[in-house]
């Protein structure tokens, strides 16, 4: 119960961007399983029943998922940003008594949108980078197999 706490406490902490820090979590790593399901699935295909017209779909998902793993932490850093903001208002009020509390929070969301930006970016990344080797990978065994049934296909015509 203290961790749910302390993660409420987290998320009031860091200001009016966490909404759309999570709905950019959720679309990143729904779009990157969705696509580690699909290059999977195309992996372990047969060359000969191989449909490539899968493949302009896995090109336009992972486009995209580049996207929005490179505005993850950009939507941290205007988090930063906007608590900077708040941390100089609490500084320039320097007349009310409560300034330290405005400097305190305005850091605080700074650091928690930050930090959240990037632990959602950093390990999508890994899963981009996984999934852009799958499709290399893919690609160059279904060529091959192409390669190999063109050979074949000319040598029995030559015979």
């Amino acid at each position: 119960m203290e961790m749910l706490n302390e993660l409420q406490n987290i998320w009031v902490g860091g200001g009016i961007l966490m909404g759309p820090l999570l709905f950019m979590a959720v679309l990143i790593y729904a779009t990157a399983f969705d696509l580690l399901i699909h290059v999977g699935a195309l992996h372990e295909a047969d060359p000969v029943e191989f449909e490539f017209d899968r493949m302009p779909y896995i090109t336009r998902r992972t486009q995209f998922l580049q996207i929005l793993v490179g505005a993850a932490p950009l939507i941290g850093l205007l988090g930063t940003v906007m608590g900077m903001l708040t941390t100089f208002g609490g500084l320039g009020s320097s007349h009310s008594g409560n300034s330290i509390d405005l400097v305190a929070r305005g850091i605080s969301e700074a650091l928690i949108t930050t930090e959240t930006g990037l632990l959602i970016a950093i390990p999508a990344l890994f899963m981009l980078m996984m999934i852009n080797s799958r499709q290399r990978e893919m690609v160059q065994h279904f060529s091959r197999a192409e390669i190999i049934s063109e050979v074949y296909y000319k040598a029995a015509l030559a015979e």
